[in-house]
């Protein structure tokens, strides 16, 4: 109820806003430049940081401009080591947090401000809003009052999230070819050393190595123990090594589930999943950012999602080989785990077969 009273509230204010204030005409939008300053704003989660990144890359290469991004502090961890991102600034939540990075922006000497959210933020708005640069871009969404520039939003049925974004590069004038794009999720030595050791530890063969994340963004997409359970004894029972990869919230459903045959991993480290994720040959997941992961080294996914209530495409792996099973419910319980297996087996053994 009290979620229901804050989205109305923030709904109610942002209509108020957007009637008060309209953004100046500047004119066409000049070339973007190795001496350009972008500002590029995505807030949210760690998937919706991950399906930015093509975008950044683009940017980059093209024009050598300095890209800094404003992020929140669920998923700024995604950008520390991307070679096309130049600075990062972590939003506050709160009335003295976006007073804060107001201040920030406007101090910034940015050339041009980007939001690259889908929906209305309101948040993203007051900040677009009120900042003092010049070139303001947005999607064509609802808040196109506080823009200076603006590019259709691409059907959400239809269209991948990353090729909504990239329809940015079209608004900006950026040429790019479109085999070359992919998320990008770099990651310390270190990480990929110690996921190493890990598996070295644990395996002492050559085998496929198969991962099962059980971990998704609510604890509405977790499926079971029980089914968990039998979906690893049926992986196990094939030639290959398997890791159950969670979060650490989920590590006591991870430790439930493991048995001798097939190990737990788990990290506090992003640098570290990410890294784990890289050395699988095939990933298991329910859908959460592990699929972007695995797009971003192309391994192999298979996904389990939860649509409800909307038609928007399902956030599928952008470059990775794919195949899922879609539920039309909020939650997993009514997900059989024969309905899984059924389809799951033939794309397993695809890939242990090669």
């Amino acid at each position: 109820m009290l979620k229901k009273i804050e989205i109305l509230t923030k709904g109610i204010f942002t209509k108020t806003f957007l009637r008060l204030l309209k953004a100046k005409d500047v004119g066409a939008l000049p070339p973007i430049t190795k001496n350009s300053r972008l500002l590029l704003i995505r807030l949210n989660r760690i998937g919706d940081a991950l399906v930015t990144t093509p975008l950044l890359k683009i940017l980059k290469e093209a024009t050598g401009c300095s890209i800094t991004v404003l992020t929140s502090k669920s998923n700024h961890f995604v950008f520390t080591n991307n070679p096309y991102c130049d600075e990062i600034l972590i939003y506050p939540k709160g009335f003295s947090g976006t007073k804060e990075t107001l201040r920030k922006i406007n101090n910034g000497s940015y050339d041009y401000i980007i939001d690259l959210h889908d929906d209305v933020s309101t948040t993203v708005t007051l900040l677009v809003g009120l900042s003092k640069v010049r070139y303001k871009c947005g999607l064509h969404k609802g808040n196109e009052k506080i823009f200076t520039h603006t590019i259709e939003k691409l059907d959400s049925t239809k269209t991948h999230v990353i090729d909504r974004l990239l329809n940015f590069a079209n608004l900006l004038n950026i040429k790019y070819d479109p085999a070359e794009v992919n998320v990008i999720c770099n990651f310390p030595d270190e990480s990929l050393a110690n996921v190493n050791e890990f598996v070295h530890n644990n395996f002492k063969n050559d085998k496929p190595l198969i991962g099962v994340n059980i971990s998704a963004g609510s604890d509405a997409r977790f499926w079971g123990i029980d089914r968990y359970k039998k979906l690893c004894e049926f992986i196990s029972s094939r030639d290959v090594n398997l890791i159950l990869i969670s979060a650490e919230k989920d590590l006591h459903h991870a430790e439930e589930i493991s048995s001798s045959r097939y190990k737990a991993f788990c990290s506090p480290s992003f640098d570290e999943f990410a890294a784990m994720i890289s050395k699988l040959d095939l990933l298991l997941t329910p859908d959460t950012s592990a699929v972007h992961l695995a797009s971003a080294y192309e391994v192999p996914v298979f996904a389990i999602y939860a649509r409800y209530k909307t038609d928007d495409m399902i956030w599928t792996p952008y470059k990775s080989e794919f195949d899922s099973i879609v539920i039309e419910a909020p939650n997993f319980k009514s997900l059989e785990y024969e309905n899984v297996v059924e389809r799951f087996r033939s794309f397993l053994d695809k890939h242990i077969s090669h």
